[in-house]
Parts: structure tokens; sequence; C-alpha cells
């Protein structure tokens, strides 16, 4: 949590100070800097083992001078609902979300591909809250070729069942970037997650077994069962204690795994890219 902190006193002290070094690119411009355009358009989304949904996707570009406006909502009902708000700038950022989101699973599969029906787990539902902000002090909003960006995020779930623990997580994300040679780029980024659980939930084996327990004596493959029931068991008593920070794996950080691989209470990741950019 201390370098959290420190994170959000660099932030406050940052702009005061950074808006007198000379080398802050300027920003690219285009010819539409302030013209007013929008897109609204169906997202359909599948996610593998959570189920489909068709929510409307809303973006305006400049409805107030430079200021973008993202809106996401329920177009079909499906497995998964969420509603989004988020307001962005060019130099400043600040977002504002909201989700919701339930589950009910109805079979379980372990790394062999075998699958246990026999599931003795109560829908869970939880409630999603993001706020954050970022300074944006490079020369392309998209993919920057000189600056730095500096961002806050955080969030906090709560869950529906007593049982489950609801926690908050703080992000604090930094990324240099350095010109090299005529058109490529050298990246620096820093990366911090931390959790901290808010709400407690039963850290007893014995009640989160008669919770979320697989019913092993009624599968055929007793044995492979109990295991992975004890895995998704201590699964859950780890994350009661510890809440879950951003997971390393996906688009943004470890890009060859997959989202939500690599998590923890917390978690930090450095990163030296060289992007080579042919045009």
């Amino acid at each position: 949590m201390k370098n959290i902190i420190k994170g959000i006193i660099i932030f406050l002290l940052l702009p005061g100070v950074v808006f007198s070094i000379e080398w802050i690119p300027e920003r690219t411009k285009t010819e539409a800097e302030t013209e007013l355009g929008w897109l609204v358009a169906p997202m359909p989304v599948n996610v593998e083992g959570i189920g489909f949904t068709v929510p409307i996707a809303g973006v305006f570009s400049n409805f107030y001078k430079t200021t973008d406006l993202l809106l996401v909502a329920p177009f079909i009902k499906g497995d998964i609902e969420s509603k989004l708000l988020s307001i962005y700038n060019q130099r400043f950022e600040f977002q504002l979300g909201y989700s919701y989101g339930k589950s009910d699973i109805q079979k379980i599969y372990d790394a062999d591909g075998n699958y246990f029906s026999n599931i003795q787990s109560p829908e869970r539902n939880w409630i999603d809250n993001i706020i954050g902000t970022q300074i944006d002090l490079t020369d392309n909003h998209f993919d920057p070729h000189q600056g730095f960006r500096l961002g806050l995020l955080h969030s906090s779930t709560n869950y529906g069942p007593e049982l489950l623990s609801d926690y908050a997580v703080n992000d604090l994300n930094a990324s240099f970037y350095f010109p090299f040679f005529k058109n490529d780029t050298l990246l620096f980024n820093y990366f911090q997650s931390q959790s901290v659980v808010t709400s407690s939930g039963t850290i007893d084996q014995t009640i989160l077994g008669q919770k979320l327990g697989l019913g092993c004596d009624l599968e055929n493959k007793q044995k492979l069962c109990e295991t992975a029931e004890n895995r998704r068991l201590q699964y859950w008593l780890e994350r009661n204690k510890q809440g879950k920070a951003s997971a390393l794996g996906g688009l943004n950080r470890l890009r060859a795994y997959s989202y939500n691989r690599f998590f923890a209470k917390n978690s930090v990741n450095y990163t030296l890219e060289y992007r080579l950019n042919f045009s």
C-alpha cells in the first residue's frame, strides 16, 4: 500500500513539474480534432465458460470540445450484463465504470478435460465500481512515439453471497516512450496492483465445502473430482483471505498469456519493449 500512496503523491505533484519541461511533445493534431463524430452499434460478446450477450456501444468523439464519451449498455439480455460510462480527454483522462454480473456454474472441467456436474454451488452475483484517472503527456493518444503516461485506477468488487470476501484493488501504471532512430520507439512500463479485503468472507474450509462442493460422491471419477474440488476450495480460501489484484496475463501486459492469468494479492510487472515501426 505504501508504494500506491507514493504513486498518488507523485501523480498529484507531477503536473506542476512536468508542464514546465520543454521536451514534452506536442499533441498530434488532425483536421477533425474538434468535429463531432459518433458510432452506435451492437457488440456481440461470447466469453468461454461464462456465456453470450449483445450489448450496444456508443462512442461520441469530441462531444464537448476534445472530450470523448463512451457508453456501453445491454441491448439483448444474455448471460452477461454490464453498464459502462467513461469520459476521456486528450491530456487528462477520467473514467467512471459500473457493472453487475452473476454466474450459475453447471459443470467444472479439470486440466485433463474431465467434467463434474454435481455442483452444490449457489448463484454468485457481484457489483464492480471503477474510478480512474490518467495524465497523458505523449505525442499521440493511441500509439505514442515520445512522452509518458501515468494512470491510477481504483476498483471495488462486492459479492452477493456472504461467504465470499469483498475487496478493493488499486492499480498504478506508468509508461515512458523514447524515440529510437527515425520511426522506432523504446517503451518502459511499470505496473503495480494491490488488493485489500474490505469485507471478510468465511475462511472455514468445511463451510466452503458445503456451499461450493462438487458432490464428488455422485461422480464416476471420484478421486479426480476430489482433486478438482480441493483446488477450487483452496482458490476461494486464499481469495477470501487476500482478495485478488489485477492479473498480469492479457492484452496490456503479458500478451502471450490469456486474460486473467497470473494473479495474486499483489502483482508487479516491469516491461522494456522495442517497437519497430515500418511506417
